[in-house]
């Protein structure tokens, strides 16, 4: 049954999942029939150890039997008394049933709520169809070693334009940059690890500090900059998307002409962030940053407010970006000197502030850092800093198009990724598919490890009954005899296996509750679970299936009992 499960689940996969070649299923069938010659000797051969005598007694039972202990009740019922007896002498027969279960309604809880995932990430709205991003090789904190790195040209634009259904071409450039501060305060230096070359060194500093401070402050003095230098990113965006979200600033206001003028720009600068710290087992230490405060505590953890001290509306902004004459990727030097660097100078002025939210919707596909500048192209000129090229390609088309020439698309957007180095190309298309493969793969593994479970635990359930049925004949022509009711003997053996399915319910149920309540310690999960699917929908599948396996199992006893009634008292009592 297992190997036939899993030919049927590559069969279904489209042979592309997994790798399983015939003689590998083979030779686990062979392994699987070996397994089992085993697993069926050792209880003969244990069986074969017991002296006639001893059979006949029914050592085992008995023995099971004196360790059984059972309330002493005025009023009771036959077939539930006689019900509980049997579950303890045949405690380990038992066991597997409702192990079974459990884990089946563990698969369908998972089941469920990776369908919900599915559902909600296809279900998505993405702004582009197609991105195209070069990430910066490196560069060091106050001066930029990748400045030169080939980006994504004019050229490159216009190539993209001219393919069949698409509407728009989305730019942004990206160019590192230094503002120039009298103090580097708290609110932009989240611990004091960042930026370290900005703090004097203390005596249990490493030698690669001093180093640092050293020629930061060389640096600085050939230069003949009085402040401190903190890096952050100016960031070019089309003039429609800073409009659109023209009204959703903190201070000040957009004025799109100052802005390609050079005159102002804007600043990612929220009015307080609240930062977590705490220790790592390794050692060392950690921290989040957020713009609302923490709603939940940390115990061992520090918790600390920043307001906005750097920045205001209508402050000027001395801006000076460093950047190596050579492209040297990932040199990382810092003995670097002015004769290594290009200088240039800018001081616009502050003309508004944006919260995080406000500036990642703004632009393209990268988010933006504390202190970051917004501008649009021409105020980039304006400024007169440096950027080589565009650092980000945001494709929208203008519908979805046929199979045949989205494949065109992609292999022209492909190609065009291919002309620049370390580029990223990204296709919402191809990710749609991606994650239907995936979920369609994950959803037919755990339907056939359902099925596979429920079939396994619904034989054992049968062979069991069938066999109690068969070795209780004589209790059975006892009890008729006597005058017992025949619904109390049939109902005996429901009770059995009513007891057995509950309690593979009832654990299934806690595993399942423990598998949510473990998942909701993530923050990512408590705020996407039942986005697509309704909570009530996961407590519904499960009763479903639990009721399903009921009837299943009903039938299947109800079948084993028709012939009970049929058979004579005496041939039941009858030793044969």
């Amino acid at each position: 049954l297992s190997c036939l499960a899993v030919a049927l689940l590559l069969h279904m996969l489209d042979l592309g999942a997994l790798y399983a070649p015939p003689t590998l299923l083979l030779a686990a069938l062979a392994f699987s029939v070996l397994c089992v010659m085993l697993a069926a000797a050792i209880p003969l051969r244990r069986a074969g150890r017991v002296s006639p005598m001893q059979a006949i007694r029914d050592a085992q039972f008995l023995r099971a039997a004196r360790r059984a202990r059972v309330k002493s009740q005025k009023r009771f019922r036959v077939e539930s008394l006689a019900a509980r007896r049997a579950l303890v002498l045949y405690r380990g027969q038992n066991a597997g049933v409702p192990i079974l279960l459990a884990l089946c309604l563990l698969v369908l809880c998972g089941a469920y709520l990776m369908m919900d995932e599915a559902i909600t990430s296809l279900g998505n709205e993405w702004e582009y169809d197609y991105e195209l991003q070069v990430y910066s090789s490196g560069h060091e904190e106050y001066y930029d070693e990748a400045a030169l790195q080939p980006r994504f040209t004019e050229s490159d634009r216009a190539d993209i334009l001219s393919l069949p259904y698409v509407a728009r071409v989305d730019c942004a450039q990206r160019a590192a940059c230094n503002l120039v501060l009298d103090e580097v305060t708290g609110y932009l230096r989240p611990t004091p690890h960042r930026n370290a070359y900005l703090d004097a060194p203390s005596p249990t500093s490493d030698g690669w500090e001093i180093e640092e401070r050293e020629a930061y402050l060389a640096l600085k003095n050939e230069l003949g900059i009085e402040g401190d230098l903190f890096g952050v990113e100016v960031i070019a965006l089309p003039e429609e998307r800073i409009l659109a979200y023209a009204g959703e600033v903190l201070h000040g206001e957009i004025d799109i002409e100052a802005l390609n003028a050079g005159r102002e720009v804007i600043v990612v600068a929220p009015d307080t962030l609240y930062r977590q710290h705490w220790e790592t087992p390794e050692g060392g230490t950690a921290s989040i940053t957020s713009e609302q405060p923490f709603a939940e505590l940390e115990p061992g953890a520090q918790y600390r407010e920043f307001a906005n001290d750097t920045f205001q509306v209508r402050q000027k902004l001395p801006l000076c970006q460093l950047f190596a004459r050579e492209y040297q990727p990932n040199r990382a030097d810092p003995s670097v000197t002015t004769a290594d660097l290009e200088r240039r100078d800018a001081s616009p002025t502050i003309g508004a502030t944006v919260d995080w939210a406000t500036a990642s919707n703004m632009g393209l596909l990268s988010g933006c850092g504390d202190g970051d500048v917004i501008t649009t192209h021409a105020g980039l000129q304006a400024l007169g800093l440096y950027a080589n090229g565009y650092s980000e390609f945001g494709v929208a088309l203008a519908q979805t198009p046929p199979a045949e020439t989205e494949a065109q698309i992609d292999e022209a957007l492909r190609e065009i990724a291919a002309r620049v180095e370390d580029a990223r190309y990204d296709s919402q298309f191809a990710f749609l598919r991606e994650q239907r493969d995936t979920t369609r793969n994950l959803l037919l593994a755990a339907s056939t490890v359902l099925l596979l479970f429920t079939a396994i635990a619904l034989s054992m359930m049968d062979n069991a009954l069938s066999g109690r049925i068969r070795a209780d004949r004589r209790t059975i022509g006892t009890l008729r005899a006597v005058g017992a009711p025949l619904s109390a003997i049939l109902g005996l053996y429901r009770r059995q296996a009513g007891i057995l399915l509950a309690a593979g319910t009832l654990a299934g149920a806690a595993l399942s509750t423990a598998l949510l309540l473990g998942l909701c310690q993530f923050e990512y999960f408590r705020s996407t679970v039942f986005a697509a699917l309704p909570a009530w929908g996961l407590p519904a599948l499960l009763a479903a299936y639990a009721a399903i396996v009921f009837f299943a199992c009903a039938l299947t006893l109800r079948a084993r009992l028709r012939n009970l009634p049929r058979a004579s008292i005496v041939e039941s009592i009858r030793e044969l």
